[in-house]
This record gives structure tokens, sequence and C-alpha cells, in this order.
């Protein structure tokens, strides 16, 4: 009979089991103690037929494998989302938190170690709409880069997904002449004023309202925050019909160019509730982002130049750093800027 050295301290071991079984033979991991009980306590790595499958076994035992194979998918989303907050937007934040407690709590107590392709295959297409599948795809991914960055999975098995569902296309409808005649025509309201210089700016709306006097000069508007990186930092020329709307804005000597009644700035759902409500005042069809819309196209009609037109909207696929210009940057930009009628 083969003789067996006694392991060292904290290598595990192997035991036969009592009775007659097929597997007879156990390895268990090194022991820890359990403080709250006072007792030690081993694992049990698996049971075997021979003891030399259950040594094999026990030399290839990955204590922090074991660990990885407890992390639940809870807490690795709060740690990736610990880090991911400080980069996006407040709009964005909460269309995250929206996207997290309607779907993917209901991954929570997985272990992330079981997030296989599959796995996630089966989650998504329950997924009850294309742009949310989108979304819960976009999140899986930042979160698995994290755990690959940390050595808790291997592979990206967000990236092995398949969106089966056709994401809707959505109309888009520009403001036609008629229709900003009427905006002008209100032009003493304040949201008018809003619309009107939304659609000769092409600024996206959480842009605009981030505006504030100080980034507001010599008929320049410098967007500081933006949901993309092409779009931080970028300047826009203000369109000469709206440098008097936003002179007006200017003049009432609040910190953000577009506040209500308070020296507060107004919040996207506000924003959007105004705009409707105007909209239906004044007999319009539009939805707020109709007028980056309008603006893209006034400008294609003039054939302003497309690079030109990318730097204008802060469009993510931009190369050109936008941060240093020089004067003849400035210039390009206005001449297109006042070719839109």
């Amino acid at each position: 009979m083969a003789k067996y050295k006694r392991r060292a301290n904290g290598c595990g071991t192997v035991v036969k089991l009592s009775g007659k079984r097929r597997k007879a033979w156990a390895a268990l991991s090194p022991a820890k103690m359990n403080y709250e009980t006072e007792k030690i306590e081993r694992e049990v790595i698996g049971t075997f037929e021979t003891r030399q499958e259950a040594d094999k076994a026990l030399l290839l035992y990955d204590p922090k494998e074991v660990e990885r194979k407890k992390l639940l998918f809870k807490t690795i989303y709060e740690k990736w989302w610990e880090g991911h907050v400080k980069k996006v937007e407040e709009n964005t934040i909460k269309t995250y938190h929206s996207i997290y407690n309607k779907y993917l709590s209901k991954l929570d107590n997985v272990s992330f170690k079981e997030l296989n392709a599959l796995f996630l295959q089966d989650f998504i297409d329950k997924v009850d709409s294309a742009s949310s599948q989108k979304l819960v795809k976009a999140v899986l991914a930042g979160i698995f880069k994290y755990a690959m960055k940390h050595e808790i999975v291997d592979k990206d098995f967000s990236k092995l997904l398949d969106m089966k569902k056709q994401v809707a296309v959505l109309e888009r409808k520009n403001f036609t002449k008629e229709e900003m005649a009427i905006l002008f025509e209100y032009s003493e309201r304040k949201i008018a004023k809003a619309i009107l210089i939304l659609n000769y700016t092409g600024l996206r709306i959480s842009e605009f309202l981030n505006l504030n006097k100080e980034v507001i000069n010599n008929g320049y508007m410098k967007v500081i925050k933006s949901k993309t990186e092409a779009g931080r930092n970028r300047i826009v020329p203000i369109h000469s019909k709206i440098q008097g709307l936003v002179d007006e804005l200017l003049a009432e000597n609040r910190k953000y160019l577009y506040t209500q009644d308070e020296d507060k700035k107004v919040t996207y759902a506000r924003f959007r509730k105004e705009f409707e409500n105007f909209m239906e005042e004044v007999k319009m069809n539009h939805t707020i982002h109709d007028t980056r819309h309008t603006f893209s196209n006034m400008a294609d009609d003039t054939k302003m130049n497309k690079k030109i037109l990318a730097q204008l909207v802060g469009h993510k696929n931009v190369k050109t750093t936008i941060n240093t210009y020089v004067h003849k940057d400035l210039e390009a930009l206005r001449k297109a800027i006042d070719l839109i009628n």
C-alpha cells in the first residue's frame, strides 16, 4: 500500500468518508477559525472515487478562486458604480438607477462567476424594450470591464450578447419656418427664448441648462458639461438672430442663463414639462429633441462642412481637439453659423 506524506499546515487534507460510498474520498480546504462559533472549519472541495483524484483536486484548489465565486453581482455592481458615477451627468445617473432598479437588481444574489453568455442572453431577452436592452448591455459592459481589470473574470460576456429586438426609429421633426416665426412672436416668454436658442445652437438640453453667464462672452458660448467627451469644452458661436435673446437672459444677472422663479438651475424634467405645456399652448407637435435636429438640418441646408457641424454639435466621432481654438477656427465657426437663415 502506498504511503502518503503528511501535508504541511495550511495545505488542506484528504480524508476517507465512513460507510459504503462510491465517492469515498473527500478533499478538504485548509482549516480556518470561525471566531463567532470558536470552531475550526474546512470547506469540502469535492468527493471522489479514489484518493488520487482527491489529491489532484486539492492540488488544483485555489482559495482565491473560491472567494471569487462567492462574489455576488450586487457587490461588483456597487464597486463599479462607485467609480463610474463620478464620470457621468446627473440625468445619466437617473437613467442608470432606473435601469438597475427595473432590471439588473434581479441579478443581485447571483454569483458573478455564473454570468456566462447563455445566462446573460436569456436575461437580456426578457428585457421589454429595445432601448432598455441597449442600456442594460452598456451597463453590463462597464461592469465586466471592471471585473476583468480586478481579475474577477477573464472574459467579457457582454460582448457576446445578441440584441435580437429591433431598435425603434425615432421620428424627429424640424421646426418649420412658420413655427420659428411664431416662436419669435412669443419671444418675450422665457421658454420661447430657450427653444429659439436651442434651435440656433444645436445644444443638448442638459448642455443648455448648464450654461452660466461666465461661459458666454463676445458672441460665443462655451459648453463645459456634456454627455460626451467631444462635447465638453467646445465653443459655439451665437447666431445674430438669437443674440438679443441671450442678452436679455444675461441681463437678469442670474447664475445660470436659464432660470425660473429662483436663482437655481432648471431641472431636465421641469424644462421638458415647460416645453410640452408651451407646445400645447401654441399648437405645435414637437419633442424637446427636435431642436437639435432642427439645427442640424438647417446647417445641412447651407452645405455646412461636416467637420465643422460635428464640432458645433459635439459629436463623439470628432477627433479634433476643441479645447485649443485659434482665431481662424473661431472665424470658421462664425461664418458657418451665419450661413443659417
